[in-house]
């Protein structure tokens, strides 16, 4: 790494040298800094520098005019009025404003520095100098005075959290850069800022790693900038190499496509900030712009936001991000076309006619005038014009591998379609709990969307767009998926047919859900799959726009409280003017726009049914979203209660009258009847097997036909098409004497029937064919066709891959096949290993999960069993197909991801994906409803009976009857629970953890889980125990406590260092009886908040407070989110008996927090508050016949765990410390790690 002269983060010597030509060459580059430096001779008419001394915190609504609602002015010189623009005479003081100007006006201060710093370059005059060197010194004396608690989103001396901190942190540092050789700076100014303001800097926004997230690319910058400026290698590795440097940044966390996990919006602003390190890099000998990790690329990233985009050029409305347009980041590609170039850049540039200038800048993005771009310096002064502007629009259809999200696209024109699948990753906390959802854009109008998002201060962003009702998705048992991640089954497009297909086995514990679209021209077909191990409530949405009319039903309207008055059933009591009805038969729903353009819903009768028809709340018009003159709009609903089930519906969007007449399933499995004015369409989907083709006909003939993984379709006893090998893809048009086939370029040999072809074409070209009576017969002229039906390779057995080769030509030819891996294989390895999981970004650092396998441990580098593999050498005849087996011994601790093998026959190579995982898994649990014992499920994941020699090893604390080790037989692809005897028969003072260790041994694979079990005992009381705090008939012997580090649960609101057990600890006990559970807490505390100040603090859970999990359920949701019925969330304060509130504090203030759902509060339970000396006593008693199907016998149990916040005078609370459960931040809600309470003996 070379080591240039100051400066060198921003820009180095060449580019302000640049920069000097530019300004005298460029009349556009000289208004850039002429504007600049008449805002700061402004600005520096009034000395000295005033740097706010106060710290920003947030609050609700910090700088709002509270008669006028409006955000006050902001005004540079006004640090203590603050002014209505309503009414400027309307003047409003106090800390909250103070605080929240200060955060703006320091910010401002930090801009102005970089300007100074490149005035001073270009120009040479040292009064910006000087003013640089007055603004650094004065935040020198200051930044460790400033005081680092009551933040939000991280650690920070000046601001509320680590992100701005780090936006502000990374100018400064560009501001001192540019000013270095200043020698107005004395040694001791030098010492004083490095020691005092930029080493603090960089420690400071270390402390708050979040992985995944865009925010964490900002605190690496901050240690780079710092880096950089001093050449301290540690703190460039850090930013660099680090847990959550720019190279697993690139390498793990961003998704193969190359698109940022959390949604449109945030992928530029991670964009952002790979950028600023990569110019960072740049002028300290390092190319980031070209770094290739795993396959992914910063150019990756520029370019994959094209394939993205709607016809309209709006990027999907997904997640908090929301919608957006690329023109509005055409700026983004002033430097992406400066470094690479290409030329679908500069059409995106031109197409905006952006204003040069206008680069990607600080915390924001977009159209207009921005005050402090990202580089002056790495640009092209003069645009060259582009033959093409207009052809930014992909036409093809698109996954993006790693996200999940399928694209389908058709037609031209205004007449273009644009139908997606959001089938994978939750992507963190901008993630929306919505797997599986659908959006929709056709002609020229969305149609089916998102419904986007509030301000993260709204709370509505919590009561609605955040439940899975609002989105296109099914939803169980009237609560909201949990957050998860969904996986893709299939992905494929033709011309005539596209098909995606995605599930999760996550969103609902025990539930499969699977959704597979088909996209035929003008309609497509959603086939929504449900299956549970027992009965629930299934409801499938659809949001749309316009006057909504439902036929084929007499919905009657239903009472205002059909899902509870707010706060009711979470989403659902969101929804007015409610009309349903129940039908076994076929009905329709049509979404009528004023323009007369309309979206048709045609669904598939089935006993059982209910429709809705309802209004929801206006689409989300916050961030670029796009949304004018938010309204309410309609939806419908379709709902069953059943185990299983299959919502079948056509979705046609038409110009003014449907081309869609009737839609049905036919007597033949997995298929359905389209009739249009085109002729009839015949639709196969079978699912399970990914096999779909489309047969169009009219007049009784054939037209069209398209299919994936078919060998063969018949049609009216006569088959239409058949091959050796099933095709990945196949198309053919009936056109007249023509026959038109697209297909894969090895695609073997073809039978098609068509009397009436007189010539062929395949792919577009010209073929030769001969003639079977009334068949063509076409055949690839050299090479070999191949297929691999299964591609899962087990560890610790030996598999046998098999693969088919056909040799379509008329002459033998031999060979063998041969396994390979690309040269980057490791990197590949090491990103599928170390990625973040796709669904927290803000991981713990003291906890694992409370499930994981200790056994067998990956070794990295362990290929060779996989790498350069050949089969036997074998001779296919002319015509004929031949299977080779390759015997593939997978290690027990080779790496379980996935492979992209190399596949080789003679000359020619196919890459397809090899997975590798375990052949048997096991889960464990203690089961609700069942007295002393423990739950294991084995599930076989192979295609083979396996015998499975299971063995547990568990924490002295349970009394377990241990058998000698047995081997059970496990059927192929199936499941086998075992329940063994299992007591608590102990305690441990310090810690009431007693892990289980699973070990598990099939012929070669041996595995082994541990479990983690945090378990309680709530003793019976023989007379009701006192409430009152004087603890009177309580057994406090065996106390569940609360008293260590490890228990402090990491926080986006919140968090500050925990000062010990005097700081915050606890004993809880818990009693039972015939009629009551009793929950108590004996409480330490330093500082008592018991009061909640709503709206300063946003919610109730940021008083000292006790939160209390109870899981009585007994069936397959038990132990897992979400909070279906049965599971309870209990929140006790010191100043409600029965925890009830108003309208607008059920809502919550704001910030983006966490729901709490009315219903998941016990009924009746009662809260009893004493303070103590040192702290408080709280007491909960529970009624029994409020928790529904709780055996509270002895030795029986339920899901437990306790929560203490703590509240040290902040606005938010400060720590949340857990009893047993968490080991994300997402924690509380994940009912998978949680505890269990046991009932004691009689």
């Amino acid at each position: 790494m070379a080591k240039p002269s100051h400066p060198r983060l921003m820009a180095d010597a060449a580019d302000i040298a640049q920069a000097r030509r530019w300004y005298q060459q460029h009349a556009w580059y000289r208004k850039i800094f002429d504007s600049q430096q008449a805002e700061l001779d402004r600005f520096l008419k009034r000395r000295p520098i005033y740097v706010s001394p106060v710290k920003q915190t947030y609050q609700y609504k910090m700088y709002t005019c509270p008669k006028h609602d409006v955000e006050l002015k902001y005004e540079l010189f006004r640090p203590h009025d603050h002014r209505c623009p309503v009414d400027t005479t309307e003047v409003h003081r106090g800390e909250k404003y103070d605080s929240a100007w200060s955060g703006w006006y320091n910010r401002e201060l930090a801009t102005y520095l970089v300007w100074m710093g490149m005035l001073y370059q270009v120009h040479g005059e040292k009064k910006y100098a000087e003013a640089g060197r007055e603004i650094l010194m004065q935040f020198a004396d200051l930044y460790l005075k400033y005081p680092t608690t009551n933040t939000i989103l991280g650690p920070a001396h000046v601001f509320f959290g680590t992100l701005s901190e780090s936006f502000w942190g990374v100018d400064m540092a560009y501001g001192y850069d540019l000013l270095y050789d200043y020698e107005g700076f004395t040694p001791a100014d030098r010492r004083k800022l490095k020691e005092k303001f930029f080493y603090p800097l960089a420690e400071i926004t270390q402390k708050f790693p979040e992985s995944a997230s865009n925010r964490q690319l900002w605190y690496n910058n901050v240690s780079a900038a710092v880096g950089f400026l001093y050449e301290d290698p540690a703190l460039i590795d850090f930013a660099m190499k680090g847990q959550y440097g720019f190279e697993w940044q690139l390498g793990s966390a961003t998704p193969e496509s190359g698109f940022w996990a959390e949604g449109p919006g945030y992928h530029y602003v991670a964009l952002r900030g790979m950028i600023h390190l990569a110019e960072m890099a740049r002028h300290n000998g390092m190319d980031l712009y070209r770094r290739s990790i795993a396959g992914r690329t910063m150019k990756k990233m520029f370019d994959v936001p094209f394939e993205l985009i709607k016809p309209n050029y709006e990027f999907p409305r997904i997640k908090d991000s929301g919608g957006g347009n690329i023109l509005e980041y055409a700026t983004f590609y002033e430097i992406g076309y400066a470094v690479y170039r290409d030329p679908r850049y500069l059409a995106l540039l031109h197409l905006t006619q952006v204003k040069r200038g206008t680069q990607v800048v600080g915390e924001e993005s977009g159209l207009g005038s921005k005050r402090s771009p990202i580089s002056m310096f790495n640009l092209v002064p003069v645009l060259p014009f582009p033959a093409d502007t207009t052809s930014i629009y992909p036409e093809a259809s698109f996954n993006l591998e790693g996200n999940g999200f399928a694209i389908l696209r058709n037609r031209a024109g205004d007449n273009r379609r644009y139908l997606y699948l959001d089938y994978g990753l939750m992507g963190g906390e901008h993630g929306h709990p919505d797997r599986l959802q659908m959006g929709y854009y056709a002609l020229a109008e969305n149609w089916i969307v998102d419904p986007l998002n509030e301000s993260y201060f709204n709370p509505n962003l919590q009561l609605w767009y955040r439940q899975s009702i609002a989105h296109n998705t099914v939803v169980l048992n009237q609560t909201t998926q949990t957050w998860t991640n969904g996986y893709g089954r299939f992905f494929g497009a033709l011309p005539g047919l596209q098909v995606a297909s995605g599930g999760t086995v996550t969103a609902y514990p025990g539930a499969t859900l699977t959704r597979t679209l088909l996209q035929m021209g003008d309609y497509f077909i959603d086939l929504f799959d449900v299956a549970c191990p027992e009965e629930r409530l299934i409801d499938w949405p659809l949001h749309s726009f316009g006057e909504l009319k439902i036929t084929g039903v007499h919905l009657k309207k239903q009472p205002l409280d059909r899902f509870g008055h707010p706060p009711g059933i979470p989403g659902y009591d969101q929804l007015s003017e409610i009309h349903a009805a129940k039908t076994e038969g076929a009905w329709s729903g049509t979404f009528t726009l004023q323009n007369g353009k309309g979206l048709l819903v045609k669904a598939i009768g089935e006993a059982g049914t209910e429709v809705f028809q309802a209004m929801t709340p206006p689409i989300g018009g916050f961030y670029k979203q796009m949304v004018r003159d938010p309204q309410p709009v309609p939806m419908l609903m379709s709902r069953r209660r059943a185990s299983s089930t299959r919502f079948a519906h056509l979705v046609h969007a038409y110009q003014s009258t449907p081309a869609v007449s009737e839609f049905e399933q036919t007597a033949a499995p997995h298929t359905y009847r389209v009739r249009h004015a085109q002729g009839e369409d015949i639709l196969f989907a079978e699912v399970e097997q990914s096999r779909f083709w489309l047969l169009r006909h009219a007049a009784n003939q054939p037209t069209l036909l398209a299919g994936f993984n078919v060998n063969e379709v018949k049609w009216q006893e006569a088959t239409l098409v058949s091959s050796p090998l099933p095709l990945e893809k196949f198309e053919c048009a009936w056109q007249g004497e023509k026959l038109a086939l697209l297909a894969p370029e090895q695609f073997g040999r073809l039978k098609i029937w068509a009397p009436a072809a007189r010539a062929v074409q395949m792919n577009g070209k010209p073929v030769t064919f001969r003639r079977e009576g009334d068949y063509v017969i076409v055949r690839q002229s050299e090479g070999v066709a191949l297929a691999i039906p299964d591609t899962t390779l087990f560890l610790g057995m030996p598999n046998q891959l098999k693969i088919r080769v056909l040799n379509p030509t008329a002459r033998p030819v031999s060979g063998r096949i041969k396994l390979s891996l690309p040269a980057d294989w490791p990197e590949h390895v090491n990103s599928q290993l170390d990625w973040w999981g796709g669904i927290v970004n803000l991981l713990t650092w003291n906890k694992g999960p409370i499930q994981r396998q200790t056994q067998p441990v990956a070794s990295r580098r362990l290929v060779g069993w996989l790498h350069g593999q050949l089969s036997e050498t074998k001779t296919i005849a002319a015509g004929a197909v031949e299977e080779f087996i390759l015997p593939i011994n997978v290690p027990n601790q080779a790496p379980a991801v996935t492979y992209a093998v190399q596949v080789s026959f003679g000359k020619e190579t196919w890459t397809r994906p090899f997975r590798v995982t375990a052949p048997v898994s096991a889960d464990l649990i203690l089961p609700n409803g069942e007295k002393e014992s423990l739950a294991i499920t084995l599930t076989n994941h192979t295609a083979q009976t396996l015998q499975v020699t299971p063995q547990l090893f568990a924490d002295p604390a349970w009394q377990i009857s241990q058998p000698k080790a047995t081997a059970v037989n496990l059927a192929p692809q199936s499941a086998q629970k075992l329940t063994l005897p299992f007591k608590l028969a102990a305690y441990n003072a310090k810690e009431q953890l007693y892990p289980v260790r699973l070990q598990l041994n099939s012929a070669s694979f041996q595995s082994e889980t541990v479990r983690d079990l945090c378990a309680g005992v709530a003793h019976y009381a023989t007379a009701p125990p006192a409430l009152e705090g004087n603890w009177e008939g309580w057994n406090r012997s065996t106390p569940m406590t609360i008293d260590k580090a490890s228990q402090v649960c990491r926080l986006l609101m919140g968090n500050q260092p925990w000062q010990g057990p005097q700081d915050l600890s606890a004993k809880v006990y818990a009693m039972y009886d015939e009629a009551y559970l009793y929950v108590g807490a004996e409480v330490t505390d330093d500082v008592l908040i018991t009061h909640w100040d709503f709206p300063v603090m946003s919610y109730p859970w940021d008083t000292d407070c006790m939160e209390v999990m109870l899981d009585t359920r007994t069936n397959s949701e038990q132990g897992h989110d979400p909070p279906t019925p049965g599971l309870f969330r209990h929140l006790a304060m010191a100043e409600y008996r029965t925890t009830d509130f108003g309208a607008k504090q059920w809502q919550g203030g704001g910030a983006g927090g966490p729901l709490l759902p009315k219903p998941n509060l016990v009924p009746n339970a009662e809260t009893y508050f004493t303070r103590t000396e040192k702290g408080y006593n709280l007491i909960c008693r529970y009624p029994l016949a409020s928790l529904k199907g709780v055996q509270a016998e002895p030795g029986y149990k339920i899901g437990f765990d306790v929560a203490i916040n703590d509240n040290d005078g902040l606005n938010y609370r400060k720590n949340q410390h857990i009893w047993a459960g968490f080991n994300q931040n997402q924690s509380w809600w994940d009912v998978g790690t949680i505890g269990v309470l046991v009932f004691g003996p009689k």
